[in-house]
């Protein structure tokens, strides 16, 4: 990972650059990280998961494009100061889902993966909605400092996991939606020590409110394009359910998930992690 100091002249540089020349400067990353262990952590995160494809080059590539891009939209978050006007282009799917969930203060669950263009697409309703997203807190407190600086720039509030229940309680409350973001605990491969407690804690607090669990998703087109679309509040709010739908969202476009790189980071048989879902 990168020094936080070089990240921040690295934005205050990149945000002083015109628009045209960003895209030439975003493009050219993809060829140079290529040659870099990222590729082989994709295409094995890939093949573990997803099984040998005869895209999967270009799937490949076209997830480290992603990252790249999603890496740049943070920057543009964290240091351009028209940050705002970048994001009036995000197209918003039910919306109303969102508005009604919210309007009886009860407050809502919004829960989501690591998937598509997600802060940015977020960053678009962060005025209009009072939000608050539950983390972990990074071992790096520099980078964790970078991360909270932006979450606060775009409006959103952070409840760390170590006291999330009490946080999560208090946040409903006063009716707001409250972020989780439950893919590394549900999809095989990502499990961890933590993953038990997490979807334990998550299932405790959705049964001991009346407030909804509503999914959503952040998509990013062919041409750039952003948008978020919230579906219909769970009837059935299990772990079981809520990652068959996260999956099946994660196969629509594949490159858009930010995890392969992690799944990826062992060598290990397709089988075993597969058995971890069942």
């Amino acid at each position: 990972m990168i020094p936080p100091l070089f990240f921040n002249l690295y934005g205050r540089l990149f945000t002083m650059v015109p628009d045209p020349l960003r895209k030439i400067w975003v493009g050219s990353l993809t060829p140079f990280l290529s040659l870099t262990s990222l590729q082989e952590r994709v295409r094995r995160g890939i093949d573990i998961y997803l099984g040998p494809r005869s895209d999967g080059a270009l799937l490949v590539k076209r997830n480290i494009d992603f990252l790249v891009s999603l890496f740049h939209q943070f920057v543009l978050l964290s240091f351009d100061r028209g940050w705002e006007r970048r994001v009036e282009g995000v197209r918003v799917e039910g919306e109303e889902i969102l508005r009604e969930a919210l309007q009886d203060g009860k407050g809502a669950f919004l829960v989501t993966s690591h998937y598509g263009p997600f802060l940015f697409a977020l960053s678009k309703l962060t005025p209009r909605y009072p939000f608050s997203i539950v983390v972990r807190r990074l071992k790096d407190r520099r980078w964790e400092g970078v991360l909270e600086r932006t979450r606060r720039r775009i409006g959103l509030r952070t409840i760390y996991a170590e006291r999330a229940p009490l946080k999560v309680r208090s946040a409903l409350k006063e009716g707001r939606g409250v972020i989780f973001f439950l893919d590394q605990y549900l999809v095989p491969g990502l499990s961890s020590s933590r993953k038990d407690k997490a979807i334990e804690a998550f299932q405790l607090l959705t049964s001991r409110t009346e407030a909804p669990v509503i999914l959503f998703f952040c998509r990013q087109g062919e041409g750039g394009e952003v948008g978020i679309e919230f579906l219909p509040p769970l009837k059935d709010p299990s772990p079981e359910r809520i990652r068959e739908i996260m999956e099946r969202e994660i196969m629509r476009q594949p490159h858009l998930w930010f995890w392969w790189m992690r799944l990826g980071k062992k060598k290990r048989r397709r089988r075993d992690v597969l058995r971890e879902g069942r």
